[in-house]
């Protein structure tokens, strides 16, 4: 399945007929779309706001070989479908009800897993901090199949249950991930359909911290907290000792999501923060696509996201590149050839010295392992946008480096199991 490098025409999903048609790159009063042939009528798919930051990204993606092979970054199991919230803005339409893995299941995926995406999984659902066995789930994953786990929540129960995070991390647990869309109370309740998870969430983490688990907040944006992105970084920066990830997904609307509330895009991201002034004399220019290394099978899409590497102290920030040659660095990953594929720990260290030195060594065991106190800290901020039925590019499928593994062992990008799988019974997806 090669990879194009073309990046003005793809194929995308229609979501009426459910096939892929030719489509390619337009742009209008600033705008960027894709215009789409499709018998059921030629139509356009808006893709950002600010064509020109768009195309930007696009520009600076390095070529993939034809002969380059992706390869699967990170693993997300789905554990259960059931959760107690019924948070409007739920892209997946969780309910209080619903399937759960078995621990017989479990094993016989991880075995699957392994074979594909050795190292990292991350458990979700639904709450998967709701399944009965979630210890033990967290457990056979780190101490049998040797994974490390991270695990998706929306801090309920962390934020309830004082024992709960120090349970996790003898349990094996690596990293929480939590959801945290804002601190005003009345966005709470249009966006999760509560005004008291705000201090659930800043007591989840606290939990987390006391307990010596590395943290990272996810935060789905739309109109109703664009204007937030600012004090959530200076939130992260405040806390960069014990935090290592502050990721943004761009709303995709659920069945349930009100059609009062809208979705913004990756560029109006950038542009609210720039305006900001959390970090001083930050452009939208300064904002990088993934790195991309084919030797690696790292081949991720630019269309998919953006962020920055952020040196963060005293609850300041600054950015990575303004006192190391970052982009040296991810020309160099862009630039590995296949003989050092064979040698790729050995090599991706010598590499990481030459650029960073043993300040970057530091840092980069700090964002790690969370062994970080009141040391300078490396955060890791990204946008991510995520793919919806009528923007299911075929071209951004073949680079995901996120799957989901059924049942059966098949194995599905993330973004495409979401939009065509995950909401139907579990016997049709077997």
């Amino acid at each position: 399945m090669s990879m194009s490098n073309d990046y003005s025409r793809t194929r995308l999903m229609c979501p009426v007929c459910r096939k892929p048609h030719e489509a390619e790159h337009v742009e209008r009063n600033g705008e960027a779309f894709w215009h789409v042939h499709c018998p059921c009528g030629e139509h356009d798919v808006r893709m950002s706001s600010a064509a020109a930051l768009f195309s930007k990204f696009r520009a600076d993606t390095p070529d993939i070989p034809k002969d380059a092979v992706r390869k699967m970054n990170i693993c997300i199991l789905h554990i259960n479908e059931n959760c107690s919230l019924q948070c409007p803005i739920c892209y997946a339409d969780a309910g209080t009800e619903g399937w759960r893995i078995t621990l017989d299941d479990l094993r016989q995926r991880a075995v699957r897993i392994k074979k594909i995406c050795p190292s990292l999984v991350s458990l979700s659902g639904g709450e998967s901090a709701e399944h009965e066995d979630i210890l033990e789930i967290v457990r056979i994953l780190a101490r049998e199949f040797h994974f490390k786990v991270s695990i998706l929540t929306n801090g309920v129960r962390l934020g309830t249950d004082p024992a709960f995070a120090a349970q996790l991390k003898k349990a094996g647990l690596r990293k929480v991930s939590l959801s945290f869309d804002t601190f005003n109370p009345a966005v709470s309740i249009r966006m999760r359909g509560r005004a008291d998870l705000v201090e659930i969430k800043l007591k989840a983490l606290q939990n987390c911290f006391d307990a010596g688990l590395n943290c990272g907040i996810v935060t789905t944006m739309c109109d109703l907290n664009l204007a937030e992105v600012g004090d959530l970084l200076r939130f992260v920066l405040k806390n960069a000792h014990n935090m290592s990830i502050f990721e943004i997904q761009c709303l995709q609307k659920g069945r349930r999501c009100p059609e009062d509330i809208q979705s913004v895009d990756r560029e109006q991201i950038i542009k609210t923060l720039v305006n900001s002034g959390v970090i001083a004399n930050l452009k939208a220019d300064d904002f990088l696509i993934t790195p991309v290394a084919p030797a690696l099978g790292f081949c991720v899409h630019p269309d998919c996201g953006a962020g920055l590497l952020i040196l963060a102290k005293d609850g300041e920030g600054r950015l990575l590149s303004d006192e190391f040659d970052q982009m040296g660095f991810f020309r160099a990953l862009s630039n590995m050839n296949f003989w050092n594929r064979h040698f790729k720990k050995l090599w991706f260290i010598s590499l990481f010295l030459k650029f960073f030195g043993w300040r970057g060594l530091r840092l980069k065991h700090r964002w790690l392992y969370g062994d970080k106190r009141n040391a300078e800290s490396l955060i890791m901020f990204g946008i991510t946008t995520l793919m919806t039925p009528e923007r299911m590019d075929c071209e951004r499928v073949k680079r995901c480096p996120n799957c989901v593994v059924l049942a059966n062992g098949t194995v599905m990008p993330t973004c495409f199991y979401y939009c065509y799988v995950y909401k139907q019974p579990r016997g049709e997806q077997a």
